[in-house]
């Protein structure tokens, strides 16, 4: 199969990536045709079989690795993960239910521990921590939120945001704020 790219009016480089990319798509075997459209002598080069090609450019960080060492995986093969792991869900307690199964002073919360090793996977839970008093958009810093609100990452630092329970249509946020995802599979915060 063979895939001819023809770039009118755009930069060589442009021309060199859009005909790598094509070249991917295409089995490797792309080419685009740059003299007789105008590309100035010096810029296109001939293919064997005739037809003018852009050359590979000059320009700094567009060159293309070489191959590895003999034996060796070049440093930019993916040698990617062993089949996908799933999800660890390890949910102890709920931060929606009206009785509170933890400790006198400790609520319910959610929680995400994202992987340390590439191939990991993440793990979801909820598990009793000490309650706090922060309430929306307190800053985590000055007080742990109460229960019922979580710590999130937010434009004005980390503060405190009402949990809502996203996969079942939970519309309780206060007015002016709506039920929106968090990293935390399964739950939200009102924005």
């Amino acid at each position: 199969m063979r895939c001819v790219v023809d770039v009118v009016g755009s930069s060589v480089a442009t021309s060199v990536g859009v005909a790598l990319a094509l070249g991917i798509a295409c089995g490797g075997s792309a080419e685009s045709i740059g003299r007789s459209r105008g590309v100035p002598d010096g810029l296109a080069g001939e293919t064997s079989d005739g037809d003018a090609a852009a050359p590979a450019p000059s320009v700094p960080g567009t060159a293309l690795p070489e191959p590895g060492p003999a034996g060796k995986p070049s440093p930019f093969d993916d040698p990617g993960c062993p089949e996908a792991s799933e999800a660890v869900d390890a949910r102890t307690c709920d931060p929606f239910a009206e009785e509170n199964s933890c400790p006198l002073g400790w609520d319910c919360f959610p929680y995400v521990e994202y992987p340390t090793d590439p191939c990991g996977s993440e793990v979801y839970g909820t598990r009793c921590e000490p309650s706090g008093t922060g309430a929306q958009a307190d800053p985590c810093e000055a007080a742990p939120c109460a229960r019922g609100y979580l710590c999130v990452a937010s434009g004005q630092g980390t503060v405190c945001a009402q949990l809502c329970d996203l996969p079942a249509g939970d519309h309780s946020c206060p007015a002016g704020l709506i039920c929106g995802s968090v990293d935390i599979k399964g739950y939200g915060v009102c924005f």
